[in-house]
């Protein structure tokens, strides 16, 4: 029998290889008009009605009762307000990040994916009562004010 050798080989081990479906490649970038156009008209519009219908819920707390306030929590009607309205700004956070075109203006994207992000803060704090998010309305708001201003500039 030759060196190196045994009378019974082990046949290898079978291998399974996995082979990851392609990544579907990124949309093409649209004009840079048209891009913006649906940031802001398809995309930063979406936001309003959510907004005003967080607005709405909340009309029902006092004057003065901040929505973290602890007694808002131990109030049911209140409490469900303030639930509410957060889904309404997740849902606002969700319709402009679903129409950020790509294309649009890098100062636009970024103050859009912003807003996005604000919402989405806010949309939490409150639909988990989470104090730490601190000034996420003011933020909100900023953001939207931010929107305003450069789609006005942007997409006439």
């Amino acid at each position: 029998q030759a060196r190196g050798t045994s009378e019974s080989q082990e046949a290898p081990a079978p291998v399974t290889v996995t082979v990851a479906a392609p990544t579907p490649a990124a949309p093409a970038p649209l004009p840079v008009d048209q891009a913006n156009r649906q940031t802001c008209q398809e995309g930063f519009i979406a936001t309003q009605a959510p907004t005003k219908s967080a607005t709405e819920a909340l009309s029902i707390l006092p004057a003065g009762v901040k929505v973290l306030d602890p007694a808002v929590q131990q109030n049911p009607e209140w409490a469900s307000a303030v639930r509410t309205a957060g889904g309404y700004y997740t849902q606002a956070s969700e319709a402009l990040r679903a129409k950020i075109a790509p294309g649009t203006t890098p100062v636009l994207a970024n103050a859009a994916d912003t807003a996005v992000k604000a919402y989405r803060v806010l949309g939490d704090s409150y639909t988990k009562f989470e104090p730490i998010a601190g000034n996420a309305h003011d933020l909100a708001v900023e953001a939207s004010d931010q929107m305003v201003a450069l789609c006005t500039r942007l997409a006439p």
